[in-house]
């Protein structure tokens, strides 16, 4: 196993975690999600350095919609996408063509 699937599968536990830490209204909880996002970023940020095509998307994803912590960041986004969609993510290809149509430029 690579590591940088070592760490996309630990960035997606840190996810899970925070998603379900997010829900509860006890303000540690709070503190522990915010902390888990941060976890689950860095794991997603080491993963696609090395070239993980899913946590390029992940990432890409997370810039497109200010998630686990990022602020929307459309130029972010759109490099992250692009190097998944260059290795045959399909996922990846369907949202570059979804946010650089005319009508998502905007």
């Amino acid at each position: 196993m690579s590591e940088a699937y070592l760490h996309y599968q630990r960035a997606r536990y840190y996810e899970f975690l925070a998603a379900h830490h997010h829900f509860h209204i006890d303000p540690n909880m709070i503190l522990l999600s915010n902390l888990n996002e941060r976890n689950a970023m860095w794991c997603f940020l080491h993963s696609a350095t090395q070239g993980h095509s899913s946590a390029q998307f992940k990432l890409g994803q997370c810039y497109l919609n200010g998630h686990l912590g990022l602020a929307s960041n459309r130029l972010k986004a759109k490099q992250w996408l692009m190097l998944a969609a260059n290795q045959g993510h399909m996922e990846a290809q369907s949202e570059l063509i979804k946010i650089t149509t005319p009508q998502h430029l905007s």
